[in-house]
């Protein structure tokens, strides 16, 4: 897929980028945008570099706990899948 160009704003920056989809590199921005916003409201005496790891750190820890699910479901659909064919068989 070719890479498209999209302006975004983020926490007032405003940044051009390049990405296989103008609309994922959005939304990307957007919730990098929410994020930073929610970690300046809790603690708005933190310097903007401290709000942008802050924000990192919570979008890592929400793409870990995604990840563990996402492993969780897998091992469980696998365990089902054999009990299938047991009875099945």
């Amino acid at each position: 897929m070719a890479q498209q160009s999209v302006k975004v704003t983020v926490y007032g920056n405003e940044f051009s980028l390049r990405g296989d989809s103008a609309e994922r590199t959005q939304r990307a921005a957007s919730f990098v945008d929410a994020q930073m916003s929610l970690m300046h409201a809790k603690s708005p005496d933190q310097s903007t570099n401290t709000i942008a790891i802050l924000a990192a750190l919570n979008a890592a820890e929400q793409q870990i706990a995604a990840e563990e699910t996402m492993r969780e479901i897998a091992t469980r659909m696998e365990l089902l899948a054999e009990d299938l064919e047991k009875r099945i068989a």
